[in-house]
């Protein structure tokens, strides 16, 4: 992660590129006003990657889930068995 020091002049005239840049490369860039640090265009922190964290096994035979977790008819209101309470009713005057 670099961190560069920039003119607020030239900051406006290519935020836009900036912006992408800084999101890309994590680099820092300071801006300043007649040669004074005022503002910092920074990276936001990104969130930590879940990839590899979670193994699902091959064979999930052998798991004892409830058998309502398995039925969506049976574990989900809206698209299962008591869906008809939860659709729109008709419009009227039209």
């Amino acid at each position: 992660m670099a961190t560069r020091t920039m003119p607020i002049t030239e900051v406006k005239a290519r935020l836009l590129q900036l912006v992408t840049e800084v999101g890309d490369t994590g680099d820092e860039i300071i801006i300043t006003r007649r040669g004074k640090p005022v503002a910092r265009l920074v990276p936001t922190q990104r969130p930590n990657s879940l990839l590899g964290s979670v193994i699902i096994p091959d064979d999930l035979d052998w798991w004892e889930l409830p058998d309502e977790w398995s039925d969506p008819a049976v574990s989900d209101p809206v698209f299962g068995t008591d869906a008809e309470r939860y659709q729109k009713p008709p419009r009227q005057g039209s």
